[in-house]
């Protein structure tokens, strides 16, 4: 893949050591070719050939090469950054077979990875590489290419294979008039992923073309040949081995969190040996996992791997399951990423650029606004319709008038629970007497909306009403209808039933439909069940907290019908015995972060630790103290592994202190015994289980596992891997759930609306378990990390909530203008931007596809001058990008003029 970092004046100053004295292996060394200038911008400066060190030097220190002048204003401050280290790495299979094919093979990988390197820094140039001017930077100009150094080498710092490159780049880049800035360096970071794909598809097309090679599955874009056991990946990995070490002691596991680690775990500088003498080493070790003289013979002359039907392909991206299935808007790097990991024989890099472009101008697809990335975001006239569709049917329903609850049956219901706040009084009110087809409740942690819930559903049922229930798990519509007494199921189930035909499908005359945890809730699904709701003539309910977990698919439905509909409100949090924890949670859930945090750790209520082993140890004592205090505590974590090493420790000390039963079932490199608290991960009604089922192990058999309830779960059910512990849980199993005292285990992946519901199901204490970045800062350094986390939002917004400003949907009008009918009849600001549509071939549908993307510039912005395509330069930030990214359509296009005639090369 494609890993980067910033070089500071230290590690700048370390790369310019060893090329000046050639004293590391690593880059001068003798299994490393000597570094080669690289990038367009290098050619301006008269750099070709071999890095030599005063050239290098100077360029770190943002000088010319040549003349040692500073190259744009000069840059002198402590935190100066002299450039990036951009290491493109082969899969370890692919070294492999460079390590133990002999010459010929070996110099065929080189070759092939060389090349694909070489189509990835042009990537660079073309998609990723910007400059950024003027206060602040806000001022996006294009440029001429990158200055860099290429540093190729075949082994790891352990001694086992590895091809890769060290693209080492300059931070100084050209406009078109020579004037000299420094990179766009948060672009740089953004494009390092879809970049990474990009090479390792155009590698694997390499490899196809000269080699013949297969290959397995493409994950995270990348994909090993077909053939490589994974015992021998493993055994050749050791230097992976040791940076996945280093990442389990910080309790780390995101990408840049790995890039750290690699930095952290580089050993001193160690002799290699020669590369004959590895390559004996690495055929032995080869020997001795029973791969033998001819194992890199058989992975070639393979079955030809067909590439993806594109037509289909590109159906599929622009369908409800494609590039709007898991998000509502995406940009280029998404697209990019998607081309790429379709292709599993690999495509040339500018093959999978053309296909992006294709994709762009296909008349499903609509220019949303520019993200906050800087990216320009895209969606679907298929996702923007359901999106429309869905608010406009709230709106009509919420307007309708059906049949409401009689004044004294609501006074009944209400009378029977004197605890109800008025707010919650005033939600069972107006949900029970307003007769609306659709209304909205949000509901914040711990402000007891069930228990409103079930004052409302005794109203509904007096009057006649069948009331009935649904959540998006399982878990959630179990404590729906034992919390309020409403019989509920998951809302696949829900939807499966309405839409099965016969003669029981439909919803009962008069029938309410509670939405719980709606905020989690899909756009689609949502959709769908307003829908049915408004074809039967049924009320739905929708209860959630848009601040709370967010949707797992295309969402921000929930939080536009909050703000489009009068929403029902609770405020009160009746959870949290602390006034001063009441108060933090609200304002982490509002997102002032620092306010939040402050008070927690003021309280004593996070702790900091320097590995992740201490910050476990630690959480697990707090939950073991709670326990034996005779309090509910529950441990939570976000990822799965996290979870599971909880619940091994939890076990270890339920076992020392003689609270297991000595009977034991072992299954699924899972142990269970009586004494054991375990949860359900399936839904299974024949055992009367759902996902999120938790009970206390009564007893242990060959025939399976009894709980405390009764409830028999056959040891196939535990085979197939769907029982757990449950002495800790995922955040998102968590939601919804309360005990009095949790403990959560942060990690880099901590996001706000984690944190919020995390942190808010404790009645008594809510604690905080972290591993500071750096044991030696001060707390509030170390607590910025922290901070910084918890700021980051992942709530979704409808992509219609991203269309251009003043702009809601396509009109009608743009929507005629299709690539057809501006060939058939050219605008004038068309032929005089682009010339006349070419008579026949690619050119001509190239041309409309240009015209096209024009079109849409146009219309979103109002654009009505008939001769100029695209108007004057706008000052607004939003329209001048969106302007921007118009203009390299016209450059495009006259460069392809120019190519055409000859003019450039």
């Amino acid at each position: 893949m494609l890993s980067i970092a910033a070089l500071s004046p230290a590690r700048a100053d370390y790369y310019v050591q060893q090329v000046a004295e050639g004293l590391d292996e690593y880059y001068t060394g003798d299994q490393a070719e000597p570094g080669r200038w690289a990038g367009k911008a290098s050619e301006r400066l008269g750099l070709s050939g071999v890095v030599t060190p005063d050239a290098f030097r100077h360029l770190l220190d943002g000088k010319d090469p040549l003349t040692a002048q500073p190259l744009g204003a000069p840059r002198t401050t402590a935190h100066r950054v002299g450039g990036f280290d951009l290491c493109f790495s082969s899969p370890k299979s692919v070294s492999l077979a460079w390590a133990l094919g002999g010459p010929e093979v070996a110099a065929k990988v080189a070759a092939a990875h060389d090349r694909a390197v070489e189509q990835a820094v042009s990537a660079i140039e073309q998609e990723a590489l910007r400059a950024r001017r003027g206060a602040g930077g806000h001022r996006v100009v294009e440029t001429e290419g990158l200055v860099a150094a290429a540093f190729v080498h075949r082994s790891s710092r352990n001694g086992d294979p590895q091809v890769h490159t060290h693209l080492v780049v300059a931070n100084l880049t050209p406009d078109e008039s020579g004037h000299w800035s420094a990179l766009d360096s948060k672009r740089l970071f953004r494009w390092a992923k879809p970049i990474g794909y990009l090479y390792q598809a155009a590698l694997r097309h390499e490899l196809t073309e000269e080699l013949g090679v297969s290959f397995g599955p493409v994950k995270s874009g990348t994909a090993d040949l077909e053939g490589v056991p994974k015992e021998a990946i493993k055994a050749f990995s050791s230097r992976r081995a040791d940076i996945v070490a280093a990442m389990d002691d910080r309790g780390v596991s995101s990408r840049s969190s790995a890039e750290v680690a690699a930095l952290a775990t580089r050993g001193p500088k160690v002799s290699v040996p020669a590369l004959e003498e590895l390559r004996e080493r690495w055929a032995a070790q080869a020997g001795e996992l029973g791969l033998g003289a001819d194992f890199i013979g058989d992975l070639m002359e393979r079955p030809h791997q067909e590439p993806p039907n594109l037509p289909a392909l590109m159906e599929h991206l622009v369908s409800p399951g494609g590039l709007t299935a898991m998000a509502s808007a995406f940009d280029r790097r998404g697209v990019l990423q998607e081309l790429a990991a379709a292709h599993i024989s690999g495509a040339p890099i500018a093959v999978l650029r053309a296909q992006a472009d294709e994709l762009f101008h296909r008349e499903e697809v609509v220019a949303l606004r520019v993200g906050r990335s800087g990216e320009q975001l895209y969606s679907t006239t298929e996702l923007l319709g359901v999106e429309e569709d869905l608010l406009e049917r709230a709106r009509r329903q919420a307007g309708a008038s059906l049949r409401s609850v009689p004044d004294n049956v609501l006074s009944q219901a209400v009378a029977k629970r004197q605890t109800l706040s008025e707010e919650q009084r005033h939600m069972v009110s107006t949900l029970t007497s307003s007769g609306a087809g659709v209304q909205v409740v949000v509901g914040r942690a711990g402000a007891g909306k069930t228990f409103a819930l079930d004052a409302a559903r005794e109203a509904w049922e007096a009057a006649g009403h069948r009331v009935i229930g649904t959540a998006l798990a399982a878990r959630a519509a179990a404590e729906l209808q034992s919390g309020a007494g409403i019989p509920s199921t998951t809302l696949d189930r829900l939807l499966g039933d309405l839409e099965r035909p016969g003669p029981l499908a439909g919803l009962a005359p008069r029938t309410v439909v509670v939405l719980d945890e709606a905020g989690m809730v899909e756009t689609r699904k949502l959709a769908r069940l307003l829908a049915h709701a408004e074809h039967w003539g049924a009320q739905v309910v929708a209860v959630g907290d848009p601040r709370q977990l967010p949707e797992v698919g295309a969402g921000g439905a929930f939080a536009a019908l909050a703000d489009q509909l009068p929403a029902i409100e609770l405020t009160e949090n009746r959870r949290q015995h602390e006034a001063w924890e009441r108060e933090a949670l609200a304002e982490l859930r509002s997102g002032s972060v620092v306010d939040a945090v402050s008070a927690y750790e003021q309280a004593g209520r996070v702790t900091m630790t320097a590995t992740a082993e201490q910050a476990r140890e630690a959480l697990v004592d707090a939950w073991w103290q709670s326990r034996h205090a005779g309090d509910e505590a529950m441990m939570y974590a976000l990822r799965r592994s996290d979870v599971d090493d909880l619940n091994a420790r939890a076990r270890a000390r339920m076992d020392k202190a003689g609270l297991l039963g000595e009977e034991r079932l072992h299954l699924a490199d899972r142990e269970f015994a009586p004494g054991d608290q375990v949860m359900c991960l399936r839904n299974d009604r024949r055992l009367g289980v759902r996902n999120g089922t938790t009970g206390a192990v009564a007893s242990v058999g060959p025939a399976g596992v009894v709980l405390a309830d009764g409830t028999e779960l056959p040891a196939a059910y535990i085979v197939d891997g769907h029982l757990t512990h449950a002495f800790a849980s995922t955040v998102h199993k968590a939601q919804g759930a309360t005990v009095d005292r949790a403990f959560l285990l942060g990690s880099d992946q901590l996001y706000r609306e984690a944190g919020y519901v995390g942190m808010s199901r404790a009645r008594l204490s809510n604690e905080l378990f972290v591993v500071a970045p750096d044991p030696g800062r001060e707390i509030d350094d170390r607590l910025g990390h922290l901070v910084r986390g918890l700021e980051g939002s992942r709530a979704h917004q409808l992509a219609m909530d991203q269309l251009p400003s003043s702009h809601e949907t396509p009109t009608p009008a743009v929507r005629a203008l299709s690539p057809r009918a501006l060939l058939a009849d050219p605008p004038l600001w068309a032929t005089e931007a682009l010339g006349q549509p070419p008579l026949a071939g690619q050119d001509r549908q190239r041309w409309a596809e240009q015209a096209s993307h024009l079109v849409s510039y146009r219309a979103t912005y109002g654009i009505s001058d008939h001769a100029d395509a695209l108007g004057p330069r706008p000052v607004e930030p939003v329209q001048r990008r969106a302007w921007e990214v118009a203009q390299l359509v016209l450059l495009d296009h006259q460069r392809s003029l120019e190519i055409e005639r000859g003019l450039a090369i």
